[in-house]
């Protein structure tokens, strides 16, 4: 038991460490700007799933002829 404890103590510094290291990008921002750049952030997601799409069904179409 005391070694699950250590490893839940171990997860959670890393977790804080991760949640300390990405809120430093947004020092400085006020609550507008930050909701602006999680907006940002979903539309470049949505961006990259679409494409990731688009270029998977178009390797699919590349068949190999002998």
């Amino acid at each position: 038991m005391s070694k699950t404890l250590g490893n839940m103590h171990e997860d959670l510094k890393k977790a804080q460490n991760s949640i300390q290291a990405l809120s430093k990008h947004f020092d400085g921002l006020d609550k507008n700007q930050v909701a602006e750049v999680i907006k940002l952030t979903e539309s470049l997601k949505h961006q990259n799933q679409t494409r990731g799409a688009i270029c998977s069904r178009s390797n699919k179409n590349k068949g190999y002829s002998r």
